[in-house]
């Protein structure tokens, strides 16, 4: 594993002054780091000492496998490729276990996997920012993007028979199936279950009845084993028949394409920060809702976790961050908290975002 890459690493590592220090242990939440890595894909073009780079592909399986591929650009070589298994160290690293028992590590930044020396080391040096990983975009991200330009809010699939189902809120709710059936009504706020996180939402035209049910629970689609957020029941009643054609599926809601951006935190509570307070830096949150995950920096610490989300709340699991000590970190204590296992309305108004209510509101200004 990894044989001319380790050569090219040992090679970077013994140019004389290029210092290699010890890697911080920045995370502690073993397990939010996992769950914030797993099924993801990450690549990079890393140095090469006998060619132009090398085109490194990294994919994270959520049965904590992985494959490995590296191209080496401008040589007449295959593509080297290579399984096994990954992990998190106790010191928030991770770490690739390859079926031939060599090892590599990388550490967990914010949005990239900066790769370590064969001691677990950064890597200092002119080339050092080129052995970094970065989120690869996939089919399913390129769709998102589309959807969302698109409008569409949620959309729901199924099979046995094919169909779909897209929902733009305050617009309307199209139901198609591939045989060139297509159902639409005009969208119609949801009705919360009291006792399940279920909603509903029931349309009648003059063409027939819509009633659409999203309910809160993992869904896998029968087919390509694809893993959703949310179980969707659809029920069709078209006006000139007397029967109710059912379908059932799985789901996931889109998201306001506005909120897939960087924000600042201006106040809290609606008691504006103060230049004191902001001696560390603006509180950020990049809200990435493609990957359905959260980057940010809080003031002393960044952070990182898992997102979930409707047309409506945004939810967040607990934080992972590093483990700086600063002086004052009250604003980094009340942002934290506010977000970490919480589920917060959200409005975008011009380039403000605000999340929650109340003496806990966070409010936010668009940073780019």
């Amino acid at each position: 594993m990894f044989k001319y890459l380790s050569i090219a690493l040992l090679l970077f590592a013994c140019t004389p002054s290029k210092q290699v220090v010890v890697a911080k242990e920045a995370h502690a939440n073993v397990d939010s780091l996992m769950n914030l890595i797993n099924a993801t894909q990450w690549a990079g073009v890393l140095p090469c000492a006998d060619c132009s780079g090398i085109q490194y592909e990294l994919t994270l399986r959520n049965n904590q496998s992985y494959h490995e591929k590296m191209t080496y650009e401008g040589k007449n070589v295959n593509p080297f490729s290579e399984e096994g298994s990954w992990s998190i160290s106790p010191q928030g690293k991770l770490v690739l276990s390859s079926s031939s028992n060599s090892k590599m590590q990388f550490l967990i930044e914010d949005k990239k996997l900066r790769m370590l020396d064969q001691d677990g080391k950064i890597i200092k040096g002119n080339l050092a920012d080129n052995y970094t990983l970065y989120p690869k975009k996939n089919e399913e991200e390129n769709n998102w993007i589309a959807l969302s330009a698109r409008g569409i809010n949620f959309v729901a699939t199924g099979n046995e028979p094919f169909w779909s189902l897209e929902i733009i809120v305050d617009s309307s709710m199209v139901f198609k199936t591939p045989e060139g059936f297509e159902f639409t009504a005009p969208f119609v706020k949801g009705e919360n279950a009291a006792d399940a996180n279920i909603t509903r939402y029931r349309s009648v035209t003059a063409n027939g009845e819509l009633a659409v049910q999203i309910s809160k629970q993992k869904c896998v689609n029968s087919m390509s084993g694809q893993v959703s957020d949310y179980q969707v029941s659809i029920r069709i009643k078209k006006a000139t028949d007397a029967s109710v054609a059912t379908y059932n599926g799985c789901g996931n809601y889109i998201g306001n394409y506005r909120l897939n951006d960087i924000w600042g935190l201006t106040s809290i509570g609606g008691v504006p920060l103060t230049m004191n307070e902001l001696r560390g830096g603006m509180p950020t949150l990049d809200l990435q809702l493609t990957t359905k995950k959260v980057y940010g920096f809080a003031g002393c610490n960044r952070f990182t976790g898992n997102i979930l989300f409707t047309d409506k709340t945004i939810s967040f699991d607990e934080m992972a961050t590093t483990m700086r000590s600063c002086q004052n970190q009250k604003v980094e204590d009340r942002f934290l908290k506010t977000l970490s296992r919480a589920t917060l309305d959200y409005k975008i108004e011009g380039l403000n975002l605000f999340l929650g209510k109340g003496k806990t509101q966070l409010k936010f200004k668009k940073l780019d």
